[in-house]
């Protein structure tokens, strides 16, 4: 018999805080610790604040996974907050989200978490780099990042 695929829940919170990062600086999310799925996607949300698009024009996504321990790459605490990163980061670029102005929201799907880390950790979490030349929104309703587990039936 076919397998088919089975989803979680849709738009799970994943705990980060974007709103008032400025450009230039990165932040983590807290740790997500995986116990069901097999697969993740992701959506993240980002919102410009006025000013001058500039730089990468860009806001940058990355994961990083760990065996399940508090072992964690390139400064990663597993909680939510200020991250600085390395050059080069050994964390793995998921996403490029393209931002194309001042005031204006840009949201970006990541269809398989795996796909990117090559397989789903037991514990694992993502960095925003924002690289877009203005600060993003202060509103904390202004940017989220949503998660969906996958397994198959």
């Amino acid at each position: 018999m076919p397998r088919k695929p089975s989803y979680g829940t849709a738009d799970q919170v994943v705990v980060i805080d974007l709103a008032s990062l400025a450009s230039a600086s990165a932040t983590q999310s807290s740790v997500v610790t995986n116990t069901d799925f097999l697969d993740v996607s992701l959506i993240v949300k980002a919102r410009t604040d006025a000013g001058s698009i500039g730089g990468q024009r860009a806001v940058y996504v990355y994961a990083w996974g760990t065996t399940g321990g508090t072992t964690y790459p390139d400064g990663v605490t597993g909680t939510a907050g200020s991250y600085t990163m390395t050059a080069p980061p050994n964390l793995v670029r998921i996403a490029t989200i393209h931002m194309h102005g001042q005031n204006t929201t840009e949201i970006r799907y990541i269809s398989s978490l795996a796909g990117a880390l090559g397989n789903i950790p037991s514990k694992w979490g993502i960095v925003v780099e924002n690289n877009c030349g203005i600060t993003l929104d202060s509103q904390t309703a202004s940017h989220a990042v949503l998660i969906q587990g996958q397994s198959v039936s």
